[in-house]
């Protein structure tokens, strides 16, 4: 009897976890939703915070179970936005894009006068999200056809981080106008926006107008030379010439009182910069005073010849002799003496010209560098410049016939017969080393000279030569 009554509460235990196992399935998905119901309004009963309520369910990891208490909280409490944005949320997390719809579309009302611009921004959101899932091309169009309108209806918007996203939006669009107007009343708020992205915005849709209001704003901070460049680069796109000109002399004009703006003019990018402003309109006169500031200082050949290209091509042919005579007096290569050379030629400036020829020469004594100077020399008379350019092309054997009886000519009339004497030896001399001198007859030389040096000889009765 003992036995049977132990078997039986042997049992026992067993019979429990077949209970307690019948319990745990009675707890099903349903029940789970309506506990968790039973429990939230438990504790709204207890402690009423709607916030802390509302901070519950925006929390909430289950979007189903905040959908079903916040639809109850909704039907209790009347036009609360901050449900209705709940349930907007976690019907976009569960991709229920009609009933978020639903929600969003009577929120798009103004409030005493004023826009729902929290409303707006949602609404938007809904409209991307329901972009990038739709399907067909027909339907990505309707989309997008519904987000121009939206963005059409909104024109200013009077909150930053509001206008912020609405210009995001626009940007990922391709209606960057739009991104623009959304930001510009915010140009002075750098947390949203600032002028270098203004710009780049402004020149995309080519708005040079607004372009150069904002490119003068940044040369404003800024004060440098590359600014400076941009801005004016702005002008030249905006067909605005006349006005960068204007600018440019204003800015060099009031700089005196400015440390900033000293710095800028006193440089010589910025005097170049002036200069080919000035010269395209026709301000020869401010041209030639800003060159005057700094062609005695040093200045790379590349800005000297920027003033010599706008000199020419502005025909002020005596700013580009100044310069081009400058560069070549710096930087003496053959182009550059050659280049400034021809200015002077163009310009009537002979003298200055013949100046430059001696300077190729000395760089460069070629032959015909030689005889280009001996050619200048005698249309100026320069009798002492030819004597010695002849005396060149006598060291190296290059006096043809005609120019033998010119070198002692000259010779004899700027430093005597003394001196002719002395080059007629040398030239006889020279003569007798060489049988031939560029395929002339050397006998036919010698008695060429041997005349000159009996009729020199003469003039002081030295007839026994």
């Amino acid at each position: 009897m003992q036995n049977t009554d132990n078997k039986k509460q042997l049992k026992r235990p067993s019979q429990s976890r077949e209970v307690l196992g019948s319990k745990v399935r009675l707890v099903n998905h349903v029940s789970l939703i309506a506990l968790t119901l039973i429990s939230v309004v438990a504790l709204w009963l207890v402690s009423p915070s709607r916030t802390m309520l509302l901070t519950l369910l925006a929390e909430s990891s289950s979007p189903d179970v905040a959908l079903a208490f916040l639809y109850a909280l909704d039907k209790s409490v009347q036009d609360d936005e901050d449900i209705k944005y709940l349930m907007f949320k976690n019907h976009l997390i569960l991709n229920n894009l009609v009933k978020a719809e639903a929600i969003i579309l009577p929120l798009l009302k103004d409030v005493n006068g004023q826009r729902n611009w929290k409303a707006f921004e949602k609404y938007l959101n809904l409209l991307l999200v329901q972009y990038s899932v739709a399907q067909t091309s027909k339907e990505k169009q309707q989309k997008l056809k519904e987000i121009k309108s939206l963005f059409d209806k909104v024109g200013s918007i009077s909150d930053p981080n509001i206008a912020r996203v609405f210009a995001d939006s626009a940007l990922a669009m391709g209606f960057v106008k739009k991104a623009y107007q959304y930001l510009l009343p915010y140009r002075h708020n750098l947390s949203i926006t600032n002028e270098k992205e203004l710009l780049r915005f402004a020149l995309q849709f080519s708005d040079y107008s607004a372009a150069l209001m904002h490119q003068q704003n940044i040369f404003d901070q800024h004060q440098n030379i590359s600014q400076l460049k941009k801005l004016l680069s702005l002008y030249d796109s905006a067909s605005q010439r006349a006005e960068a000109y204007l600018f440019i002399k204003e800015y060099d004009l009031n700089a005196s009182n400015n440390p900033r703006r000293i710095n800028i003019v006193s440089s010589n990018e910025f005097v170049v910069l002036s200069v080919e402003q000035a010269l395209l309109q026709n301000d020869n006169e401010f041209a030639r005073s800003q060159v005057e500031k700094i062609i005695g200082r040093p200045i790379s050949e590349t800005f000297l010849s920027r003033i010599v290209k706008a000199s020419i091509a502005r025909n002020d042919l005596q700013l580009a002799v100044i310069t081009s005579e400058r560069k070549a007096s710096l930087y003496p290569t053959q182009k550059n003496i050659a280049q400034a050379h021809d200015i002077a030629i163009w310009h009537g400036d002979i003298f200055r010209a013949l100046e430059l020829t001696h300077l190729r020469v000395a760089n460069n004594p070629s032959e015909v560098n030689i005889r280009q100077a001996i050619k200048e020399s005698i249309a100026l008379g320069d009798y002492s410049s030819q004597g010695k350019y002849y005396r060149m092309l006598a060291s190296h054997h290059l006096l043809t016939r005609s120019e033998y009886d010119s070198f002692i000519k000259i010779i004899e009339l700027t430093e005597g017969s003394r001196t002719a004497i002395i080059v007629v030896n040398d030239l006889l001399q020279s003569s007798s080393d060489n049988e031939s001198i560029l395929g002339y007859i050397v006998n036919d030389r010698r008695k060429q000279l041997l005349l000159h040096k009996a009729r020199l000889h003469s003039y002081f009765s030295e007839f026994d030569i």
